[in-house]
């Protein structure tokens, strides 16, 4: 039987300077693909792209709700099913109303300096 089960200093040490310089390296490594992968035509989140911002200040409202909304639905016999749905449902119902709701207030005058 073991005696010491915390492992010792050097290899602590050891793990958190591997994992965070893991960690930074992977983040570039997404940065970089990002950049690779960037094409100059049409994707289909190209319109949400002037919008993005605004959807971000005003989506939490409409999340809060939705999901309220749907707290004691049952939408089908298998609660992972029911999650699921309720889960696609509450995001694409928030997206619709949070890019109608930025596209509102991006009429005001001003807003669009903060949209």
């Amino acid at each position: 039987m073991a005696k010491n089960l915390i492992p010792s200093l050097w290899f602590r040490l050891t793990y958190a300077l591997t994992f965070a310089s893991f960690s930074a390296a992977q983040t570039f490594n997404l940065l970089a693909l990002f950049l690779r992968f960037d094409g100059d035509g049409w994707s289909i989140l190209d319109p949400l792209q002037d919008s993005s911002y605004g959807i971000y200040l005003v989506h939490y409202i409409p999340i809060l709700w939705m999901q309220y909304a749907l707290l004691r639905i049952s939408l089908s016999p298998i609660p992972q099913a029911t999650a699921i749905i309720k889960a696609l449902i509450v995001f694409v119902v928030t997206l619709i109303l949070s890019w109608a709701a930025t596209a509102g207030l991006r009429r005001l005058p001003g807003a669009t300096h903060v949209l």
